[in-house]
């Protein structure tokens, strides 16, 4: 969907992206702390690659598109986010 200023359900603005990667950045130092996950980097070899999807267990309304996508690149500029509906 498009708003009168232009902007779509897709986009940030500099103040929404600066808000979220600050809010982005503390939940990872919460949840990952200085030493990464310790589960994860016990039973995981170190180079293994990986794969995730995010699934909706019954139909709704997607929203954060650009969020999620600015998580995955925090997390490593690896990562590669591919959404399959719009937001």
């Amino acid at each position: 969907a498009a708003y009168p200023d232009g902007m779509t359900t897709s986009t940030l603005t500099s103040a929404e992206a600066d808000a979220a990667d600050a809010l982005i950045a503390l939940a990872l130092a919460e949840d990952l702390g200085t030493g990464g996950d310790r589960t994860s980097l016990s039973t995981i070899p170190e180079n293994t690659p990986g794969r995730a999807a995010f699934v909706a267990r019954s139909a709704g309304v997607v929203a954060g598109l650009p969020v999620a996508a600015r998580v995955c690149a925090a997390v490593s500029s690896t990562l590669v986010f591919k959404p399959a509906v719009a937001d």
